[in-house]
């Protein structure tokens, strides 16, 4: 039972992870702090390029977990939208400008932590000679139009 709970959460932890790379975030780390804190279990890092984008990164795991039936506790510095925090107690997120990410260094903090892998989804592979998406269909070419009758001796 234990060990299910178990991965339920981390489960949880990389369906967040999925959800802030569905909105570009850069650099995502996934950390099982398990043991090693007893506030939480896992913690998802990850980063924006602007406070717009943190917020839509934020927005964007929000509504990823409601739609999964999980509400936040908390939710930290949306307004601010330079690190932005939210908690589902076992699975803390952190989102954050890469100048404040690198000031607070939370993976060099969680150094020890064992990082999740495997959860990032590969890109599908470039098939040679078969095209993408569908069959664009192609047009007749345009008829000339007919130059407008004109009478002679008309003014």
């Amino acid at each position: 039972m234990v060990k299910t709970a178990a991965l339920q959460v981390k489960k949880t932890a990389t369906t967040i992870a999925k959800a802030a790379t569905e909105k570009s975030a850069a650099r995502v780390t996934v950390l099982d702090v398990t043991g090693l804190v007893g506030y939480t279990d896992f913690v998802v890092i990850c980063q924006a390029q602007s406070d717009r984008q943190c917020r839509a990164i934020a927005d964007h795991v929000l509504e990823t977990m409601k739609a999964a039936g999980q509400k936040p506790f908390v939710t930290e510095g949306y307004d601010a939208g330079q690190w932005i925090l939210v908690d589902y107690s076992d699975v803390i997120v952190h989102v954050f400008l890469p100048e404040v990410r690198d000031f607070y260094d939370l993976d060099g903090l969680w150094v020890d932590a064992p990082r999740v892998t495997g959860w990032e989804e590969k890109p599908p592979e470039k098939q040679a000679g078969k095209p993408r998406g569908k069959p664009v269909a192609k047009l007749a070419p345009k008829k000339p139009r007919a130059k407008p009758l004109t009478r002679k001796g008309a003014a």
